[in-house]
């Protein structure tokens, strides 16, 4: 996590808020009340979690590899963890995460991040907000050079980006390369510092390994970075790590005949990461994109020829779906290439309670085993995309490499959605990020809302729910904490979901820069919404709803309160037997036609419906310990 920086005379390092406002801001001024800050953070993968304690420096490794060495980070391991491989890599030592959401353009699909949190995602230091030093690094495990010369021509090879998706490194801070000699010191190889301009693009390094030095059973190297330790501060993103022979020199590869996967440029909903299924259903056509979008590379100066396929499948029900493309050829030179699929050749089934979409594009491009000793060079051709289909909204992709906040005490922030058919929301998901100050205890009011009054300064807000929360950080990185609304909405049609912070330490919650949904998000600081216009990105905010597929039969949603309801269809009364204290009713559209309480040693109640239309409602109990819903139909 990180806010831009500019320095002063004395070196010492100065938050700079970026605003989302209406208003470019220079580096000499700093304008509150008008919006968001977003500042860059780190890594909250969902997979760092279930991971070995952390190998501190100085502690016995008795594993011993060969080489060549090689790492994508994209095989099938990285597909489950987020972490280091523990064959190649030292377990947790540095506290990098493997991604695919930090680089830009990378070589292959997957990389590994280093800034400024451990292995937990947790800032090195969280008590004082300046300090920087030695933060991530990423070490092999120990490699048998004993029978290397120089002949051999043996080098490092990798790719490097400062930045990407992330936050930009200040002049001091720096990725340093290091090899261990025979003696056990680690000798400096190679360094570049932040204020080296790349354009934030993916560079290639190759540094020979030519010395007697480093001919030994014990030889290690590794990448150290140097940045500030109060959040994922200056990132640096690594990719297509290999020891072995140097085939050539070049300043854009090693000569390697591969063709990687990239990456996935568009995702199976035009406007979501995730939704509803029966939001989907309801307009499913306008809905879906057109065209699925993937990216490859070749990483050799001559032209390759590759074919390629794509399946969609349905996780859930482990049902493969179909094939939406097969059997196209691309020639790809020296770049990367992009290739498209349609989703209209696979119809999705209908009436079911949930689906995971996997859409898997399959390259084949003819390498072959051997070409680099022990390396499967075809774990790159297979790059994987996701789409949820069950009962929330996720505009996000469920990494947040920023952090966005108001910067006021009572601001408040709202976040737009509509919705293609009535709804009932239930509860509200929220991913708040650790950065620079510990807000745990702190209280804020989660706020939903019909409408936003644009033109009045707020007077005229249609608030449906103010509920107040106390702020506590999910117990594993990258995990969204769900909250339980007071009373269950009945919605429709447009509606807006956020917070409004009741002290002056900003909240900080996790903000995507791989999604967009910037215009969906307002600020209040001053008594007047403003719309987000600079800055593209989505918020780790989701509203959950009630499943109506899934509201079918009495018998699976009674087991949590016992109770009688009859007769259904009802002539305009319906009779209640059970300790129920509490009913609402709600209609198609979302509106709540009936609300009542009872007292609670009453087994035996009646609510008068003969006022209502002939239709299908949705009945909504309530106990002190238990809930229950059911379906219930008027027909007079």
């Amino acid at each position: 996590m990180k806010y831009s920086k500019f320095h002063l005379s004395l070196g010492q390092k100065l938050i700079f808020p970026i605003l989302l406002s209406l208003f470019l801001l220079s580096a000499s001024q700093t304008l509150y009340g008008q919006g968001l800050v977003i500042s860059p953070i780190g890594s909250y993968p969902s997979g760092k979690t279930h991971i070995p304690a952390r190998i501190e420096e100085g502690s016995e490794d008795t594993t011993r590899i060969s080489y060549p060495f090689f790492d994508d980070f994209t095989s099938v391991y990285y597909r489950k963890y987020n972490n280091p491989d523990t064959s190649l890599w030292l377990a947790n030592n540095g506290g990098g995460y493997v991604n695919d959401s930090y680089g830009i353009k990378p070589p292959s699909f997957g990389l590994i991040t280093l800034d400024g949190i451990n292995y937990l995602g947790k800032p090195y230091n969280f008590t004082d907000r300046f300090i920087a030093g030695e933060a991530d690094n990423l070490t092999s495990r120990r490699i048998d050079l004993s029978k290397t010369t120089t002949a051999k021509r043996l080098a490092l090879t990798f790719y490097w980006q400062s930045q990407g998706n992330g936050s930009k490194p200040d002049a001091e801070d720096y990725l340093l390369v290091q090899f261990k000699d025979s003696l056990g010191n680690w000798v400096n190889q190679w360094q570049r510092n932040g204020n080296v301009n790349t354009e934030n693009t993916f560079q290639y390094v190759s540094l020979p390994v030519n010395s007697p030095i480093y001919f030994h059973k014990n030889f290690q190297f590794r990448f150290q970075v140097f940045c500030r330790l109060s959040g994922a501060y200056d990132t640096w993103n690594l990719d297509y790590i290999l020891l072995d022979s140097l085939r050539r020199t070049n300043v854009r590869t090693q000569g390697i005949l591969d063709i990687t996967s990239s990456r996935i440029d568009t995702h199976y909903l035009k406007r979501y990461r995730a939704m509803p299924i029966d939001q989907f259903y309801a307009n499913a056509r306008n809905e879906t994109v057109d065209s699925l979008f993937m990216f490859s590379n070749n990483l050799h100066e001559t032209f390759n020829v590759f074919s390629y396929d794509a399946i969609l499948t349905d996780l859930v029900k482990k049902e493969r779906l179909g094939v939406m493309r097969d059997s196209s050829y691309i020639i790809l030179a020296f770049n990367e290439q992009k290739v498209a699929v349609p989703t209209n050749r696979v119809p999705l089934p209908q009436n079911r309670e949930k689906m995971i979409l996997e859409y898997k594009f399959r390259m084949n491009t003819g390498e072959k085993d051997g070409y680099i000793k022990n390396v499967n060079l075809r774990s790159n051709d297979t790059i994987v995309g996701i789409t949820v289909l069950d009962n929330y909204y996720a505009y996000d992709d469920g990494t947040a490499e920023f952090a966005a906040t108001i910067n006021q005490r009572f601001g408040k922030l709202a976040y737009r959605y509509v919705l293609n058919i009535p709804a009932v929301l239930t509860h509200i998901d929220l991913m708040f990020v650790p950065i620079d100050v510990n807000l745990k205890g702190e209280t804020y009011n989660l706020r939903v809302w019909k409408n936003l009054d644009f033109k009045g300064r707020g007077a005229k807000d249609s608030v449906l729910l103010v509920q107040n929360i106390i702020l506590d950080y999910a117990d594993s990185i990258n995990k969204f904490t769900r909250i339980e609304l007071s009373r269950r909405l009945a919605l429709s049609d447009t509606f807006y979901v956020g917070f409004e912070q009741l002290s002056d330490k900003n909240l900080t919650i996790g903000f995507d820069k791989n999604t967009d949904s910037g215009s969906q998000i307002f600020t209040n600081t001053t008594n007047e919404w403003l719309p987000n216009k600079l800055n593209k990105g989505s918020l780790m905010l989701r509203p959950v709803f009630l499943n109506k597929n899934a509201v079918s039969s009495n018998e699976r949603y009674w087991t949590h309160l016992p109770a009688k309801i009859y007769p259904n269809p009802s002539n305009g009364e319906l009779i209640i037997e059970g300790k129920v204290n509490q009913v609402q009713l709600v209609d198609m559209q979302g509106k709540v036609v009936l609300e009542k309480t009872f007292f609670l040693y009453e087994n035996y109640n009646s609510l008068d419906l003969s006022h209502l239309s002939n239709g299908l409602y949705l009945l909504f109990l309530q106990s002190d310990t238990a809930r229950a819903i059911q379906k219930v139909v008027i027909q007079k």
